[in-house]
């Protein structure tokens, strides 16, 4: 899964636009749609603001975990 649809995903759970969006997080809608296309990546700064804004982990946005939380549950013992 590319981020782009998992911002995009998240975003239409939300029931908001695009400029809705972008005006919540003070960025322009053009920035939204370019990180959606995925033909721009957020930086560190913007992953963690995103993060914060749809209440699921930076790895969840990266595909890197199907989980939207941190599950401590998942984790390995590596002793």
């Amino acid at each position: 899964r590319m981020l782009g649809d998992t911002l995009k995903m998240l975003r239409e759970e939300k029931n908001i636009t695009q400029s809705a969006m972008a005006k919540s997080l003070n960025i322009s809608p053009s920035t939204i749609g370019m990180w959606e296309q995925n033909r721009r990546s957020p930086d560190g700064d913007s992953l963690k603001m995103l993060s914060d804004f749809f209440d699921v982990t930076i790895d969840f946005l990266l595909g890197k975990t199907e989980y939207r939380k941190f599950n401590p549950e998942k984790l390995t013992d590596r002793d």
